[in-house]
């Protein structure tokens, strides 16, 4: 194969393939920044990307992220199927994975060094070298409040965080005439013998722990607190440059000798290279003395007689004087009420201290990551299911004991409560007398009612929810509660939404498409079903189906190996294919209902047509009664099939309703509805102050 030695975009490449499977075996990419990292610039960049542990038999084009796992790239090369294989070689380069790899494989290396010693081993293989993907991350939006480095979630008795309350009172100070500076001696025992005379001498933090611990929102902002970052650590260097900080760095041959390239510091006007000796300490002032701080180094400097003033000295810290609010939650995985959580409590955070405190253990890890990098604490209960006995104990006995003290605080400190989704604060609600309490919930009045009384209603303060026609129900049923009942619409990010789908990463073919949970609360049956009976007279049409879900397999079986019905799993970025689909199909059981359907929304957004079944309490509202979009009653395949029937051959006026639809989106304004919930919050305040 021919070789190529000029420099590749590695992330070009993968745009260039359409839809990739990400392997990520181990949890590689289930947790930390470096796996928050790789999924920000893959969806920056419109890629079209799966995640799994194992590939299956519907997976041909192939992205590894951990090339140390031999057996896993012996089982993909024995896979017929797999058309292509992508991946960064580690620097640390297993040459027993070098000699199998085939004309199937495709390497991108990050130095010189990497690049040379792939091209001799994988001779039937492509190789290229390439930017380090590192200098594409944008840190400073990623790292964590260095006040969560004593969240509850961590708890691991080997991990570095039980030094983090140390640190702040380790960093050193340096004074440098009328300024003073931080030092955070950042060393590991991995290539210093000395690493511990140092930290006892300096007051550094010394850590024993692995790569793996380092890469984590939490340790960016550790690394965030100190001007001034001393290490041995190539990879904490790294993390330090590109927060702006000005590093030490020691040299040691060992970094030779393992292929690792300095080439990456050779333009940085903050590394600076440290020879092991004994003053070290001298050494480091006699550099900053002649060093140009100020626009040149971008140093932060601050006032060594005031130090609480944290924002100069790279700490984000909250303001005292901004409201304490508690948003209680039952879980935290990808849904439609976390997604809406997601992008509302960020814009809340520069009026309010936002705390997250959830009830169980059933947390997407990505999304908790997110909320953190905004400023806003997340408490969640440890996982009691382990089956490791040691770590079921430490649980138990531990963290939920912690959990509990934590979240008993939180309550009794917030100045206003907000259970955020179907009463999950209940029955405890009671029992809070004092603090303001405010109820949103996000599901059909159809299903509340059913196990809602007058007498629950009485644990709260105020009420909201999120359609016209919902209110109007609640206020028939409980006219006791008109005067406490709030109707504020979810909010719609429209350039957002229209930003992500420019991706070109959707199907090349006439079809619909359904994203929604294959859940009992969704009919995606109907759907199925639906379809069936379209296929008779239309051969060319696909349908796609976006999401996961506990009735996926039976419904699987309901396609009865339709070759034209397309289950897609969880995508990261469906908005791709729902611009470019003939219509959207939303279906919900009618004895579930939809809180507001915000799926149909985002299609409206895109210039999509909508079609949803007619429940209450949203669709009819988001589609103006048919004249945004089309209605079909609830479980009936044969009216949705005329529909779907309807729009293929162009018997509606699809583009009048498309145009209608995108005339009523400024109902759902970002900027408006963000700004209903603050007036919310800040009557419930005024009201207990009064």
């Amino acid at each position: 194969m021919s070789r190529k030695s000029a420099t590749k975009d590695f992330l070009e490449y993968l745009k260039a393939i359409g839809t990739f499977t990400v392997i990520a075996p181990k949890g590689y990419l289930d947790k930390g920044f470096w796996a928050e990292s790789i999924y920000t610039l893959f969806d920056e960049r419109h890629l079209s990307y799966r995640v799994k542990k194992t590939p299956d038999a519907s997976d041909e084009k192939i992205v590894l992220m951990n090339d140390e796992e031999v057996g896993l790239i012996e089982a993909l090369l024995k896979s017929k199927t797999i058309k292509k294989i992508f991946f960064l070689p580690n620097r640390y380069l297993n040459e027993e994975v070098l000699n199998l790899l085939d004309e199937r494989c495709f390497l991108f290396c990050r130095d010189k060094e990497s690049f040379q010693l792939v091209e001799k081993k994988a001779k039937r293989s492509k190789v290229y070298l390439t930017d380090d993907i590192w200098h594409l991350f944008d840190l400073k939006k990623m790292k964590c409040s260095p006040k969560e480095a004593e969240d509850i979630s961590i708890g691991k008795r080997y991990s570095i965080w039980h030094m983090a309350a140390e640190f702040q009172s380790k960093i050193q100070t340096l004074k440098l005439g009328q300024h003073a500076y931080k030092i955070g001696y950042f060393l590991t025992d991995s290539t210093l013998p000395e690493a511990i005379n140092i930290t006892q001498s300096y007051r550094g933090c010394f850590l024993h722990t692995t790569l793996t611990k380092w890469l984590s929102n939490l340790f960016l902002g550790i690394v965030d607190v100190p001007d001034i970052v001393v290490t041995d650590e190539f990879y904490i260097a790294l993390i330090a440059e590109k927060l702006g900080k000005t590093v030490f760095l020691w040299k040691d041959d060992l970094y030779k000798q393992e292929g690792i390239s300095f080439q990456a510091f050779a333009q940085s006007a903050f590394i600076f290279q440290l020879e092991p000796q004994k003053n070290y300490q001298a050494t480091i002032s006699n550099t900053l003395k002649n060093f140009p701080f100020g626009a040149t180094a971008n140093s932060k400097k601050f006032d060594s007689l005031n130090p609480e003033k944290e924002a100069d000295i790279g700490l984000k810290g909250i303001s005292k004087k901004l409201p304490k609010v508690l948003i209680v939650l039952d879980h935290f995985i990808m849904g439609g009420v976390e997604k809406i959580a997601c992008s509302v409590l960020p814009e809340l955070t520069h009026e309010y201290q936002i705390t997250l405190l959830l009830k169980r253990h059933l947390i997407d890890r990505k999304l908790i990551r997110y909320l953190r990098s905004k400023d806003i604490r997340v408490y969640y209960p440890p996982k009691l299911q382990d089956v490791w006995v040691l770590n079921y104990l430490w649980a138990k006995f531990f963290q939920m004991p912690r959990y509990q003290k934590l979240s008993d605080n939180v309550l009794a400190t917030c100045d206003l409560i907000v259970d955020y989704n179907a009463f999950c604060l209940l029955p405890m609600a009671f029992s809070i007398h004092q603090t303001p309490k405010i109820s949103f919930s996000h599901n059909s009045f159809t299903y509340l009612s059913r196990v809602l009384s007058p007498q629950l209603l009485l644990a709260y303060d105020y009420f909201v929810c999120l359609s016209q026609d919902c209110q109007k129900d609640w206020i028939t049923k409980y006219p006791a509660i008109q005067n406490k009942l709030f109707q504020i619409y979810n909010p719609l990010d429209v350039e957002a939404i229209r930003k992500k789908a420019l991706s070109d990463s959707y199907p090349r073919c006439r079809y619909f498409v359904s994203v929604q949970r294959l859940d009992i609360d969704k009919d995606t049956a109907t759907i199925i079903k639906a379809f069936h009976l379209f296929c008779t007279q239309h051969e060319d049409t696909y349908l796609y189906i976006v999401g996961e879900g506990p009735q996926k397999s039976e419904l699987i079986k309901l396609a009865e190996n339709n070759k034209k019905i397309i289950f897609t799993g969880n995508l990261y970025n469906p908005y791709p294919i729902i611009k470019h689909a003939e219509a959207l199909i939303l279906s919900t059981s009618q004895s579930w209902g939809e809180g507001l359907g915000m799926v149909l929304l985002e299609a409206q957004a895109l210039g999509t047509l909508a079609v949803s079944s007619n429940v209450k309490s949203g669709p009819a509202e988001i589609l103006m009664n048919g004249k945004a979009g089309l209605l079909f009653s609830p479980s009936d395949e044969r009216a949705l099939a005329r529909i779907m029937n309807n729009i293929r051959t162009n018997k509606i006026d699809k583009e009048k309703m498309i145009s209608v639809a995108a005339n009523h989106l400024n109902r759902f304004n970002k900027e408006k509805i963000v700004g209903e919930i603050s007036s919310l919050f800040q009557k419930a305040l005024d009201d207990v102050s009064d």
